[in-house]
């Protein structure tokens, strides 16, 4: 086998088993600088291996070369090559058929799948514990829809995190059970505290009578969505605000509202990989159009720089190195025998 790797400026020569003799280290060493070499540095990579494949085939098809390799008595052993499915067969035909040796042989298995499925369920059941105390405090359905929404910020959403990574199991039924009980303390019946009157929940188009427009606003950039109660005859009138899905925006200073958010970014001067660049990024309020702006660094650009590994010799000045072995192995296959290699 002749193997070339071009950017590697590299050729190796590996000779199979019973081919020693003949094609010695030295021979294909000379082959690869006289046919290889030579050809490869005029860009003429197949004239270089044809050239190099005929020197072989002369050698090998000598008589005397012939008689040479079929005299030997040649033996050697190949790597056992195994798959997942060849192991597992072998498995089962070794094993015990007897139901009590498979028992004994799964129950390591059994152990881990029960310790595991244990520790979900108790992480599980103190979340539940967690959400029972805040079910039954004397709070109303708001002030524990606060309390519930915050176990997932802070040190303890951190530590759920990290907890969910090894627990997925767990972190799907927390996800379920927090969103549910969320659901019934935002929409559960609530009652006036004016009147006492039962209270309904206004859809999209009848509360914007009752909400500011900043209010509007915030909810239609999503940074806080607002649900507005009202009684049958408007005797009373209660808005409650929850924390919407985008996290662009902050409180603007001068009218107080989450509508404040990075608005558009311009380029001052480019990077390059001399010299760091500077934008202008402007923030503007979407209610009260307060606008500032910010100068920021851009960094300078990195050069990625490739490196590239040889083997058996380096190249250098074009000129060429060379090694020999008796063995190298190629993408997980071996090879037996000598060989030589070259670079150009």
């Amino acid at each position: 086998m002749i193997l070339t790797v071009i950017d590697q400026r590299r050729t190796e020569f590996e000779v199979g088993y019973g081919l020693e003799p003949i094609l010695t280290d030295l021979i294909c060493h000379r082959i690869g600088t006289d046919e290889i070499v030579p050809n490869f540095k005029r860009g003429e990579f197949g004239q270089g291996l044809i050239a190099a494949s005929n020197r072989v085939k002369q050698i090998i098809e000598k008589p005397e070369n012939i008689e040479e390799v079929y005299s030997q008595d040649i033996s050697y052993s190949e790597k056992r090559k195994s798959s997942l499915g060849s192991i597992y067969n072998e498995y089962l035909e070794a094993q015990d058929p007897s139901p009590y040796k498979t028992f004994l042989t799964f129950l390591p298995l059994l152990f881990i799948l029960s310790v595991y499925g244990g520790l979900n369920g108790l992480l599980f059941y103190r979340m539940k514990e967690k959400i029972a105390i805040i079910d039954n405090s004397k709070e109303d359905y708001y002030d524990k829809y606060n309390e519930l929404k915050g176990t997932a910020k802070g040190a303890l959403g951190c530590l759920s995190i990290l907890l969910g990574l090894f627990f997925p199991i767990y972190a799907y039924l927390r996800y379920v059970a927090r969103r549910k009980k969320l659901e019934e303390y935002r929409y559960a019946p609530r009652f006036s505290r004016v009147n006492g009157k039962l209270m309904r929940l206004l859809s999209t188009d009848e509360e914007i009578e009752f909400l500011k427009e900043g209010e509007i606003v915030e909810e239609k950039l999503d940074a806080i969505q607002h649900d507005v109660w009202s009684t049958d005859d408007n005797s009373d009138i209660m808005i409650l605000s929850y924390e919407g899905s985008s996290r662009e925006y902050s409180n603007c200073k001068e009218c107080g509202y989450k509508t404040y958010g990075r608005f558009s970014t311009r380029i001052i001067s480019e990077a390059t990989y001399e010299h760091s660049g500077k934008k202008e990024e402007i923030y503007l309020c979407r209610n009260c159009n307060h606008m500032h702006s910010e100068i920021r660094t851009i960094p300078k650009l990195v050069k990625v720089e490739s490196s590239s590994s040889s083997w058996g010799g380096s190249s250098s000045g074009g000129g060429w190195s060379s090694s020999s072995s008796s063995s190298s192995s190629w993408g997980g296959g071996s090879s037996g025998g000598g060989g030589a290699g070259v670079s150009w």
